[in-house]
């Protein structure tokens, strides 16, 4: 990752970026057979690329979420939104959802809920993993002792929590 400066000093992502260039860790998805999760920052995804998971968020957090090109994982069967458990990571997870929702390929879109985490996300959640405690969120689990169990743990959490797309996600709106 290279950093951007404005013209006016402020940093961020270049306004010019190509929309496909707006997707973090493209190089952890390598067979759309496996599940994807989608999730809110460039965190979380490398803490599940350590786990051996193919993650992706969009470049820049929960605001930029509406100028990637998501059809990059268009060939995906599985994805799962993971988001941050606020306003803004519901938000975020909503607008991927209408983003992703038409993708043919895709036949098991579901959210993955960190609800006892009140503004929490997954690393929030690695790190309570108590073979984990002493994890600092952002060094790469890939060789972490621990490794194995964390993963059981979240997959165990996964298969218990995931959850089908709020009905109130689906609801069509018309002037009629």
């Amino acid at each position: 990752i290279i950093p951007c400066f404005k013209e006016n000093g402020q940093s961020g992502i270049p306004d010019d970026l190509p929309r496909e260039r707006r997707i973090y860790g493209m190089d952890s998805v390598t067979d759309f057979s496996k599940p994807v999760f989608i999730v809110e920052g460039e965190k979380c995804a490398h803490a599940l690329h350590g786990l051996g998971y193919q993650a992706i968020p969009s470049l820049g957090g929960s605001g930029q979420g509406h100028m990637a090109d998501w059809s990059v994982i268009a060939a995906a069967e599985r994805v799962y939104i993971l988001p941050d458990n606020d306003e803004t990571g519901w938000k975020y997870a909503r607008g991927v959802y209408e983003r992703v929702k038409g993708f043919n390929k895709v036949s098991d879109l579901r959210v993955l809920r960190l609800s006892q985490y009140d503004k929490g996300d997954v690393c929030d959640y690695l790190t309570d993993i108590i073979e984990l405690s002493g994890w600092n969120g952002l060094d790469s689990l890939h060789r972490h002792p621990a490794r194995e169990a964390a993963k059981t743990a979240f997959e165990r959490y996964m298969q218990e929590n995931l959850e089908s797309i709020p009905a109130a996600w689906a609801f069509i709106v018309t002037k009629s």
